[in-house]
């Protein structure tokens, strides 16, 4: 999967189309220095990472790239125009950082600002289905339009206690064969919730998933941010998960700050229209009883067995749930 995802990414955004940047690369960039006009921005220097990673199982500290630019600096953090220094860009890539962002809204307008004019954004986005997010209810443009008026400098009261409140083992296996996430199992006890709320309300930087997307709810709330003329951007191509898949990627094209009236308006509609309208994608997890070597890798023949018993009893329910609802009054 790691280098179907790379193949995935890599195309979207055509390296060898003139110079690059990529946010939050810390130990695994997407291009490496050498593949292409790249230069990386992360939140400290290589120093400091390497320092703040240190005991964190999963970071090979070693492999940690040198940053040209960080976000945090002695005078406080800065802005991503701030911290490269006014440089410009043809293209940028973030993997797995558009969810953590306190200030959506504002972050697209500072990567909008690095761009040139048609400049492309890639994104590579956890499906909230596939993830321990599944429990979560989804976020929404309000709750965007908060943030951005609070001008959220760290994840919020809401977003540190949903996320790690409903974070839930849950594999994506067994999402793509239809299976609910199980409330029993969440990840975090109460004490440690309470204490990841306490540190937020202290003025703590807490990271968490701020926000939760599936790749319809990303297109059509981009689409309500357009109409309301807080982003620089339309959708150029969208990959879906496959089974078994827990990420979408996305590539998005700045709108050239030349298009004033009229013009950008239509470019905005064109842009969703292909996506929205068009209906080119759909959002069904397949519950077939078909169990691809994809879907359920990883998983023991005992894991196999459960899941085809939680299946069948979950669709005996949902057939009993018709019946009764079909039998009462006004339902024909």
């Amino acid at each position: 999967m790691a280098a179907r995802r790379l193949v995935h990414i890599r195309r979207l955004i055509e390296v060898d189309r003139g110079r690059g940047l990529e946010i939050g690369p810390l130990y695994d960039p997407i291009v490496r220095r050498g593949e292409a006009d790249i230069s990386y921005v992360d939140v400290y220097p290589g120093d400091k990472l390497r320092a703040e990673y240190g005991s964190h199982p999963g970071v090979p500290i070693e492999d940690i790239v040198e940053p040209d630019y960080y976000l945090i600096h002695d005078d406080g953090a800065r802005s991503l125009p701030d911290a490269v220094e006014g440089a410009q860009f043809d293209w940028v890539v973030a993997s797995h950082v558009i969810e953590h962002v306190p200030d959506v809204i504002g972050w697209l307008d500072e990567v909008a600002q690095l761009l040139f004019d048609d400049g492309r954004l890639v994104l590579a986005i956890p499906d909230r289905r596939f993830s321990f997010d599944a429990l979560r209810p989804a976020t929404t443009v309000g709750q965007m339009l908060l943030a951005h008026r609070a001008r959220d400098v760290t994840p919020s009261v809401r977003a540190v206690y949903d996320h790690y409140s409903q974070a839930v083992t849950f594999n994506p296996a067994a999402a793509w064969l239809g299976l609910p996430p199980d409330p029993n199992q969440r990840i975090h006890d109460l004490d440690y919730v309470l204490a990841q709320l306490a540190r937020c309300e202290d003025g703590q930087y807490v990271d968490c998933h701020v926000w939760l997307f599936t790749p319809r709810s990303f297109i059509e709330q981009l689409q309500e941010l357009e109409r309301l003329d807080l982003v620089s951007f339309v959708v150029d191509e969208i990959v879906l998960p496959r089974q078994g898949e827990f990420e979408f990627y996305v590539r998005l094209r700045r709108i050239s700050r030349e298009l004033d009236g009229p013009e950008r308006e239509a470019m905005r509609r064109a842009g969703m229209r292909t996506w929205i309208e068009g209906r080119r994608f759909d959002e069904r997890i397949d519950s077939s009883d078909t169990f691809s070597e994809t879907a359920t890798a990883g998983l023991s023949r005992s894991e196999l067995k459960l899941i085809r018993f939680k299946r069948r009893a979950a669709g005996k329910s949902r057939r009993v749930a018709h019946g009764v609802l079909a039998r009462l009054p006004g339902r024909s």
